[in-house]
């Protein structure tokens, strides 16, 4: 299973849906493999909080990997 995530800004919060969506997925049943990022070269950069703050551009996306382990036999 491969799902691609990304994460956002809400209401002047991060919100790290990726975490979320991942945690829900390892409930489910499923095994978590490994984190790809797909770096989104087109993507504007933005000034976001200038001049006051720092507040970090999300410019790539998570691709979370996943895999539903088989049963074990005893």
């Amino acid at each position: 299973l491969a799902v691609i995530l990304r994460d956002s800004y809400q209401d002047g919060q991060y919100v790290p849906a990726t975490c979320e969506i991942a945690q829900r997925i390892r409930q489910a049943g499923f095994t978590m493999k490994g984190v790809k990022v797909w770096y989104g070269t087109g993507s504007r950069m933005r000034p976001y909080g200038y001049p006051n703050v720092y507040v970090p551009n999300i410019i790539h996306q998570n691709i979370l990997i996943f895999r539903r382990e088989p049963a074990r036999t005893r």
